[in-house]
């Protein structure tokens, strides 16, 4: 993350009110990623109520968050504009990750591939009350979901995200064990 880092935390670290704008991760090697955060190998969640992350970047997944190797993260009442990924998840890129997104907005992010969220790879998400407006993306513009992950995704709104793919939408379920409950 090119603003904050969190590795093997055990302790609960609670942002809150806190801008995270305009901030790159340029590095493109697998395991890294994560324009404003990433996390990674901690055993409490990084908490972020009432945060702001608009026109991050990242070359290697979630424009704004990566989470990898057990990262986990909760955010409540947090809004995510204009991110960019070159990769997966214009705002969240969750690799064997854990997270919790609870009245969250998700606002005009972009990314090849899954436009606000990508979820993959043993990974464990709960959306709830979130609303996603004008995400983008090659193929799923929303919310991706692939391999062993398991997702709830509850009383949320999906309007006006367009996919420059064919056949895809604003949530996508493929290749593997994945479970969403909606």
């Amino acid at each position: 993350g090119a603003a904050l880092y969190v590795n093997k935390a055990t302790s609960v670290l609670e942002v809150t009110g806190v801008a995270f704008e305009g901030n790159k991760s340029t590095e493109t090697s697998e395991g890294y990623g994560g324009g404003a955060f990433q996390a990674r190998l901690n055993t409490t969640p990084v908490k972020f109520i009432g945060c702001k992350f608009t026109g991050n970047e990242s070359a290697c997944g979630g424009g704004a968050i990566a989470l990898r190797e057990n990262g986990r993260v909760y955010l409540e009442k947090t809004i995510f504009e204009n991110n960019v990924s070159v990769t997966n998840g214009g705002a969240i890129y969750a690799t064997s990750g854990h997270f919790t997104a609870k009245d969250c907005k998700f606002t005009g992010n972009s990314a090849a591939s899954s436009g606000a969220v990508n979820v993959t790879m043993a990974s464990t998400a709960t959306v709830e009350g979130c609303t996603f407006t004008g995400n983008t993306s090659n193929d799923v513009t929303c919310i991706g979901i692939l391999g062993t992950t398991k997702i709830t995704i509850k009383d949320s709104t999906f309007t006006g995200n367009p996919s420059k793919g064919a056949w895809y939408g604003a949530v996508n379920l493929s290749n593997g064990d994945a479970v969403a409950k909606l």
